[in-house]
């Protein structure tokens, strides 16, 4: 199972989204608004790709769900430059895109 690494990103209103790496968006997520389900714990926030293309900017994922978890957890706080980095198994099911999530990058 691919793993991913997607990152906290501000949306510049107070509130985040989560970052999909240029490579990444290439390679799985490929198409704007792309369905995609994060599965956390017992919780499944059901979202979709949004920015790009054009590649090779990256992909990414918002919803007010997703903004209150990662608030929620504290994944906003950080060092300026150093985003917080979060770790995804990546399956597929029908047409849409599942990530797992498995844990924080320290």
């Amino acid at each position: 199972m691919p793993k991913v690494i997607l990152t906290i990103q501000s949306t510049g209103s107070n509130s985040y989204r989560l970052g999909i790496g240029s490579d990444d968006s290439k390679h799985y997520f490929v198409h704007r608004n792309k369905p995609v389900a994060l599965i956390i714990g017992e919780m499944t926030i059901e979202t979709h790709t949004t920015c790009g293309p054009p590649l090779p900017k990256g992909f990414d994922l918002y919803s007010k769900e997703l903004n209150a978890w990662i608030m929620q957890n504290k994944f906003h706080i950080y060092p300026k430059g150093k985003p917080t980095k979060l770790e995804f198994d990546l399956s597929r099911k029908d047409n849409t895109i599942e990530l797992m999530y498995n844990k924080k990058i320290e």
